[in-house]
């Protein structure tokens, strides 16, 4: 079933662009990507855990136009994809489940987002990106290790339809999501999801940005729902020859009555053709600390992508605010 649905979104998605009248005209790249990971993950306990993502894919863009200029941008990503992951990764189903390390086709992106008023005010529709933290932000559909959102218990991409665009001093997008992530028509599942980000211009390298969430599942009081608020702040700077890219992110809220937070500090390093990550987090739960190595091939229309990663859990979660210093300081 999962099959035919993947083949169906695709081939509507094809018909949809080649069907268009002449006066509209699109203009994109469909990309094929294979993206090959592995890693480990070493529990407080002392324990060991094999964790490893495989996927093929397709990434295609379609920018549409007419005499009056881009009217919307059409996106589909698709993955056929083998994961084992840690049960901490929300990055695809609508719980915390463990990946046992079976075949199965994923759909990332598969949304129209129709311009309006010059790009103030533009409605998207499909599945796409939840707006909370740096998730709408940064690419994490081929990485191993996933977002803090996504480790928190957001997943990274549901179905619905939001409000987004580019006003005088600030972006912003609000989304009313929900669903069941594996068939949008099935109204059992009862989740609701409403979040909203904006990320204030900035003249230099440093950009941040601040997020609400507030989450409700069908027979749940309001008292049990979710409420979440998040800080993030990205920037650049040059170091040992090259450049360092930190970033953080905060967040704070309540969930079935009961406080929750997420934290994470991560510094990238490119060296090219090569991107190390250190990064160390902690959620009210638990607390991790993870390392991966990183190098992409490209040439045309096609990508490969090649990780490795470890993750350590720590048995403190304070003890992430020491290694965020000494990280942020690589």
């Amino acid at each position: 079933m999962w099959k035919l649905r993947f083949i169906f979104i695709y081939a509507s998605w094809t018909a949809l662009i080649a069907v268009m009248p002449a006066p509209i005209r699109a203009d994109g790249s469909i990309n094929g990507e294979i993206f090959l990971a592995n890693g480990g993950a070493a529990r407080s306990d002392g324990s060991l855990i094999r964790t490893h993502r495989l996927s093929a894919g397709i990434d295609a863009v379609q920018f549409l136009s007419n005499e009056s200029g881009d009217w919307a941008t059409a996106a589909l990503q698709l993955r056929y994809a083998n994961a084992q992951n840690l049960a901490m990764d929300n990055r695809f189903d609508n719980r915390f489940i463990q990946r046992n390390g079976d075949w199965s086709a994923e759909i990332h992106d598969a949304y129209i987002n129709l311009r309006g008023m010059n790009g103030r005010a533009n409605l998207r529709l499909g599945r796409f990106k939840t707006p909370f933290g740096l998730n709408p932000v940064i690419d994490f559909h081929t990485e191993l290790i996933p977002s803090l959102a996504m480790s928190n218990g957001i997943p990274a991409r549901r179905w619905g339809a939001s409000l987004n665009g580019q006003l005088d001093s600030f972006d912003y997008e609000a989304a009313v999501l929900g669903g069941n992530l594996r068939n949008p028509l099935d109204k059992k599942a009862g989740e609701w999801t409403a979040s909203a980000r904006v990320q204030p211009y900035s003249d230099g390298v440093m950009q941040y940005g601040l997020s609400a969430l507030w989450k409700h599942q069908a027979g749940e009081s309001i008292q049990d729902g979710e409420q979440r608020a998040a800080f993030d702040l990205r920037t650049v700077f040059f170091a040992f020859n090259g450049t360092i890219e930190p970033r953080i992110e905060l967040s704070v809220g309540r969930k079935g009555g009961k406080r929750i937070f997420g934290i994470e500090a991560t510094a990238d390093r490119p060296m090219d053709p090569w991107r190390l990550t250190l990064s160390a987090r902690a959620h009210q739960d638990d607390a991790w600390a993870i390392a991966s190595l990183r190098r992409e091939f490209s040439g045309g229309p096609f990508s490969l992508a090649w990780e490795t990663a470890f993750t350590q859990e720590l048995t403190d979660p304070r003890r992430p605010a020491l290694l965020m210093l000494f990280y942020t300081a690589f």
